[in-house]
């Protein structure tokens, strides 16, 4: 069953409006993806929303890991940890 016919109704009118970007002229892709990007991109930090970085320590023999936490103003409830290429969430 293709893509489209599985998402929600209203993400699937988002994605109907995003251009098709062709990865075979990557320059052109990027700038597509730019111009989207400038489009949606709000000014400045979302005030309904704050974040703190820490360092979480490593696994034995490893480095620390950057661990973000985000949430309501006063309130930080979701935590996102990244290592190497691998990303978790936790809320």
């Amino acid at each position: 069953m293709p893509i489209m016919n599985r998402l929600d109704p209203e993400l699937a009118e988002v994605v109907n409006q995003l251009p098709v970007l062709y990865l075979t002229d990557i320059p052109a892709a990027r700038a597509a993806l730019a111009q989207i990007y400038a489009q949606i991109k709000p000014e400045g930090p979302n005030p309904a929303v704050s974040s703190a970085d820490h360092l979480a320590p490593g696994t034995p023999g490893n480095p620390d890991v950057m661990v973000r936490v985000s949430g309501p103003p006063g309130r930080l409830a979701c935590c996102r940890a990244w290592s190497g290429s691998r990303a978790a969430v936790t809320c």
